[in-house]
């Protein structure tokens, strides 16, 4: 991209139209990196029998409207000791994302909690840090190849002070007038609203991420964990 808009800047007086047909390469150059940084990877096969997957689900309300609802696609989480503390060095980031929740694979057995979510909106990426307090109460045990929740947790936003808010509208209209330089990440202030766990949350998660893990070996992960749980296949409807 950096590439492209130099031959714009070189080229655009030494020939009749050339500035046109360079406008569009750019703009067929953003598209194409557009499209390859938005794609999804496909879901990886198991790399061991012992090893599990993980589904959690973040949301964000609204500052003034709680009704508008951001959903995150990028989660960190963290694996914690016996005691509830965080192990050093044992995190993880998933960006597999499906019907409103993220995926991890491949992760060893032991006990997780959500530390961070992230989401994009108005041209950047917005991350929230979950609380520190209560987090042994948040914790999911996930077992030697097994599939596990980490249940759905929710945030209200809030206005930060004055001066943090200009500061961060100015990134973001910087960013607008440089789209092709990497995306800002800017810290969403948000409490904690909510934190559900349990089996109607759980079902409804696995069948969410079901299908798209359908072509690969999760799907029989999935399958076992839905059995346990004694879960009853959606309707379906002809049509």
């Amino acid at each position: 991209i950096v590439h492209c808009a130099q031959d714009y800047i070189i080229l655009r007086d030494q020939r009749p139209g050339g500035t046109l047909r360079l406008m569009k390469r750019l703009g067929f150059a953003l598209a194409v990196a557009c499209t390859a940084a938005c794609a999804t990877a496909p879901p990886p096969h198991p790399a061991s029998l012992d090893l599990g997957l993980l589904v959690v689900r973040a949301e964000a309300h609204g500052a003034i409207f709680r009704s508008w609802t951001s959903e995150t696609d990028t989660v960190e989480i963290v694996a914690l000791d016996e005691a509830g503390v965080p192990v050093p060095g044992k995190r993880a980031v998933s960006r597999f994302a499906a019907n409103g929740y993220v995926v991890f694979f491949n992760m060893p057995a032991g006990r997780y909690i959500l530390r961070s979510a992230s989401f994009p909106a108005r041209g950047v990426r917005y991350q929230m840090l979950a609380p520190e307090f209560a987090e042994a109460k948040r914790a999911v045990v996930l077992r030697p190849g097994k599939a596990a929740y980490l249940g759905d947790h929710g945030f209200d936003a809030r206005w930060p002070e004055f001066g943090v808010a200009m500061l961060r509208a100015g990134l973001i209209v910087g960013h607008w007038l440089t789209p092709f330089l990497k995306r800002p990440v800017l810290p969403r202030d948000t409490d904690m609203r909510g934190y559900e766990n349990g089996p109607v949350q759980e079902t409804r998660a696995l069948l969410a991420v079901r299908q798209s893990l359908a072509e690969t070996r999760w799907s029989a992960v999935v399958a076992a964990r839905l059995r346990e749980l004694s879960a009853a296949e959606p309707p379906k409807f002809d049509g």
